[in-house]
């Protein structure tokens, strides 16, 4: 299965050589390990059959939700290092926590709200690509754990290469969540997230140089070219900001998340990597829908 991971890093790897490694930071109570080989097995809701999950726009979420959603049961059970993105479909969703509050936008995104024990929102968006289509088994196209309601200025303050995650954990916790599935998923499988660099001979790296020269991209890359071949894995993660979906690239080095670089996607466009973007997908959620 091809892997929906690492474009940003692998595009951008954009860093400088020096990298310093910080101490851990103190527990924040997201802290988990997971196991993949519990990864999610799509037979949770094909006994009970499909439901038809109404959706209501216009009721706050509040009044909706009755129940709450453990963060590390749905990362646990609805990730993969296959598919970080999101596994599963909408009606697992619904046999696994209940889908309480569906929202489907103008623009056509389709997606639900729910409660997290651990404190704030998770945002989970469906495949929808004709809007207004039954809500039957629409599989997940992006999934956001958001504690606080952020924008990109606040993590002006980070420096590619200077900052790890942990750095970053001091203005959005959430980035915990992300932390606990790369180090579980390594774990189990060395191989994920890999960087292809690492794999590589020196002949290998030195005709990938040439080529960078040959097709004239070497400046762009010449900077960076250490620091790419000096991480071991790339790993990217995702915000829902006020002002865009934020990608932010890490590489790993030494037992650190170092912070590579950053895409904002202003117009809220859920990228799908292995449909090429031919897909585009407004997923602004309503107003009211934002983590108190």
């Amino acid at each position: 299965m091809q892997k929906r991971l690492c474009s940003l890093c692998a595009a951008l790897l954009a860093a400088t050589v020096f990298c310093s490694c910080q101490s851990s930071p103190e527990p924040n109570g997201l802290e988990a390990s997971y196991d993949p080989e519990r990864a999610y097995v799509f037979t949770k809701a094909a006994s009970s059959g499909l439901r038809e999950i109404p959706v209501d726009n216009t009721t706050p979420y509040e009044e909706l939700i009755t129940k709450e959603v453990d963060v590390h049961e749905f990362a646990q059970d609805f990730t993969s290092h296959y598919d970080i993105y999101g596994s599963g479909r909408i009606d697992e969703i619904d046999a696994a926590f209940g889908v309480e509050c569906l929202r489907e936008t103008d623009a056509g995104a389709l997606y639900s709200v729910h409660k997290v024990k651990q404190g704030g929102l998770l945002y989970i968006f469906y495949q929808n690509y004709t809007p207004h289509q039954p809500v039957i088994d629409a599989p997940i196209r992006r999934w956001f754990y958001v504690r606080d309601r952020l924008s990109s200025e606040d993590f002006k303050q980070y420096k590619p290469c200077k900052s790890t995650m942990d750095d970053m954990m001091k203005t959005d916790i959430s980035l915990q969540i992300f932390k606990n599935l790369f180090f579980s998923h390594i774990a189990a499988e060395p191989g994920a997230w890999r960087n292809d660099f690492v794999d590589m001979t020196d002949e290998e790296i030195e005709q990938r140089k040439q080529e960078l020269k040959e097709s004239g991209e070497w400046k762009q890359y010449k900077k960076y070219w250490d620091t790419a071949l000096s991480m071991d894995y790339l790993f990217d993660i995702w915000l829902y900001l006020e002002d865009g979906v934020y990608t932010l690239g890490f590489g790993h080095r030494d037992g650190e998340l170092i912070y590579l670089a950053n895409e904002l996607e202003t117009d809220f466009d859920l990228k799908d990597p292995l449909a090429g973007g031919s897909h585009p997908y407004d997923a602004h959620i309503l107003d009211m829908d934002w983590v108190k």
